[in-house]
């Protein structure tokens, strides 16, 4: 633990000493702080996944109790995920906050909770103390909402951060609930003691206080229908922040949940199947409302949600594979989860970096309004097409690999299950595949509107290619994408490690047969590269004889094409719309047309999110209505406050000697 504690202790003098440093060094000192507690993080993680765990106590006294840091299989997993995404997201950050560098005082806000953010997280991940836990996840909430609210002076900004704070904080609540429960059941207050109990004693406790904490943690996670934060946080933080939480900071909440499988001693069977079908609406939903999305990070955020589906689906399908005893089925299932937890950090925190790297060279965010971007950005758009590539599951990229798994258990179980449960598992792997088709729908409109054809508004003068040092961390997230594509054997030995932890029997020949299938297709991986190759460099070869010629793209009769003949984001996706438009809320708003040769005219159309307005919108309006009622108590009359005042010093004097109040009116009546 020693090399854990000097990180800390890095990490709380950088936050000290990054506000008295002049604002050319305050980025740069941040880096080294993040990268050094990030090393010394990272080796520990290491050590732990070798075959050492750790453990470490101290009395914390009135506070806490005793508080115990664990580093586990899992916890180590998971410092891993976030301390590689917290330093590709600072070393892209450095680039993308140049734009705000007359800001001096934010920025040292801004760096100085980056780095508690990355303190926070550590802790959440080692933290066995249960109310020490709710203090760090506390500090973590507090340090990601500073780094949402940046440019605080958009009213847009505010609400969102507003809306992300008020919703994890409902989130804390549910922990808090579910955790005094089970203290109070079991007197315990670590996370081993308490699974130890609940082993012993499983039908005292019963499934509520796991189903109260799995709510609280699918709040941070982004399940539906607790998602509606989501959509609006991504898009107002800075984008390098956006990447860091969509990359690990909802990922805390699929730790939790992990962290809490051994509570739940009930019909782990029941409990797998309503996660498994809860995962598949989650995924399906954030895709369908991706598709129709215009604001490009907005669009990103929405896959976020359709990620965190198919990783819920993993589990859902692991807890099954408990439930029927079937090692293979549970090692699959949450292994492909664990695994797609960190393709997803890789591919969905480099589409940001990439999203952020169009608006600082065009300031727009909007699909619509950009295009032809890959001429002016061929690294950045290059860099998009592999993530988009990996995120829609194709080979040979990192989230093939994540999605077998999860396939590969899907259909284990289908064929290994009574009819109810192999109907349940049919239905999965079809909302699977239509999430895949769905999201290659959602990224060629994307890519092919922002990047390719001509500019459809004004650009700056100055778009171009970032920094090539913009590039760097970027670059070593497509490093891991491909290297996991080609070759995932010891990635999947590492998650298949984690995953073996919450399987209480043997693993047989399960572990066997799962390595061996990754091998082959690491072999059919590198065929299909090997083959690319060759055809390109045939290709190179016929051709190297002939003249090239550049001559204008046929205009399809039109002879003096002009940018809005272009297709636009909304019409990419027309007849997906009319299909889907039962479960969607669409806006369209136009000019009135009078003219024959009318010269000008206008559409707009927008979408909005079903179950926020049912969910949220119409429950804030009830709410409202409520509170007009007592509005009159707010009239601007200081006679008035003075009187509420004695109003609520009576009543707290009245409280506080009830008793004697009590009695004194019984005796008075007693007299009477």
């Amino acid at each position: 633990m020693d090399l854990i504690f000097t990180s800390i202790l890095i990490s709380f003098a950088s936050i000290v000493i990054i506000p008295l440093l002049p604002l050319q060094f305050k980025k740069g000192f941040a880096i080294i702080s993040v990268i050094a507690s990030g090393i010394l993080n990272g080796l520990t993680a290491l050590r732990v996944l070798w075959g050492v765990p750790l453990k470490y106590s101290f009395n914390a006294n009135f506070f806490f109790g005793e508080v115990i840091l664990r580093i586990n299989n899992l916890s180590a997993f998971f410092i891993l995920i976030t301390t590689f995404t917290l330093i590709t997201g600072i070393c892209y950050g450095y680039f993308y906050m140049k734009q705000y560098d007359n800001e001096v005082e934010k920025q040292s806000l801004h760096w100085s909770f980056y780095i508690l953010l990355q303190i926070s997280m550590l802790l959440v991940c080692i933290t066995d103390n249960i109310i020490a836990f709710i203090f760090v996840w506390e500090l973590m909430t507090i340090s990601a909402f500073i780094l949402i609210i940046y440019e605080f002076e958009k009213k847009s900004v505010i609400k969102a951060g507003l809306n992300y704070f008020i919703q994890s904080h409902l989130s804390v609540l549910l922990l808090i609930v579910g955790f005094l429960w089970l203290w109070t059941k079991t007197g315990a207050t670590d996370f081993y003691t308490i699974a130890e109990i609940i082993k012993a004693n499983p039908q005292e406790i019963g499934p509520l206080p796991f189903m109260i904490l799995a709510t609280g943690f699918a709040f941070k996670a982004g399940f539906i229908p607790l998602h509606t934060w989501l959509p609006w946080a991504h898009p107002a933080a800075p984008s390098h922040i956006s990447g860091v939480m969509s990359g690990i900071i909802i990922k805390m909440g699929i730790f939790g949940i992990f962290k809490i499988i051994p509570f739940y001693q009930g019909n782990i069977l029941s409990m797998g199947r309503l996660i498994l079908i809860i995962s598949v609406f989650t995924a399906l939903y954030g895709v369908i409302l991706a598709i129709i999305q215009h604001n490009l990070k907005k669009l990103l955020a929405y896959h976020s949600i359709e990620n965190i589906g198919i990783i819920g689906m993993g589990i859902g399908i692991g807890m099954i594979g408990i439930g029927l005893n079937n090692s293979y089925i549970a090692l699959a299932g949450f292994s492909g989860a664990l695994l797609h937890t960190f393709n997803h950090s890789l591919f969905k925190s480099l589409l940001f970096f990439t999203a952020g790297s169009v608006y600082r060279k065009t300031h727009i965010l909007d699909i619509d309004e950009l295009g032809g971007l890959i001429k002016k950005m061929p690294w950045t758009a290059g860099f998009f097409l592999i993530a988009a590539l990996a995120i829609t599951g194709l080979p040979p990229f990192n989230g093939f690999i994540s999605e077998f798994l999860i396939y590969n258990s899907l259909y284990s179980g289908m064929l290994g299950s009574n009819l109810s449960l192999s109907m349940i598992f049919l239905c999965s792997i079809f909302g699977l595949v239509m999430v895949g088709g769905l999201a290659f729908l959602c990224f060629t409109k994307a890519f092919g509107i922002i990047f390719l054809g001509v500019e459809r508004s004004a650009l700056p003068q100055d778009c171009s290619e970032v920094e090539k040092a913009a590039l760097i961390p970027q670059f070593f997230i497509i490093l891991f994408i491909i290297a996991i594509g080609i070759l995932p054997y010891p990635f999947v030995k590492i998650v298949t490690s984690v995953a073996a932890t919450f399987i209480n029997y043997p693993l047989d020949e399960s572990f066997i047969k799962l390595i061996n299938t990754m091998s082959d297709i690491s072999a059919a991986s590198l065929f299909i590269i090997t083959l690319t190759i060759v055809v390109y460099l045939l290709k190179l070869m016929a051709g190297r004889n002939h003249r090239e010629r550049t001559s204008p793209t046929w205009g399809c009769g039109y002879t003096n094409p002009t940018p809005k003949l272009q297709y636009t984001a909304t019409s990419f996706v027309s007849s997906y719309t009319r299909i889907a438009s039962p479960l969607l809320k669409i806006s369209i708003k136009t000019s009135e047309i009078k003219e024959y040769f009318p010269v000008k005219g206008w559409f707009h159309s927008s979408s909005y999110d079903k179950i926020e307005e049912k969910l949220i919108d119409k429950n804030l309006k009830r709410i409202g209505s409520i509170m007009r009622i007592f509005g009159f108590l707010q009239n601007g009359l200081i006679q008035y406050y003075i009187l509420y005042g004695m109003f609520f010093i009576i009543a707290i004097i009245g409280y506080t000697f009830r008793e004697a109040i009590v009695k004194f009116i019984l005796s008075s009546l007693a007299i009477g």
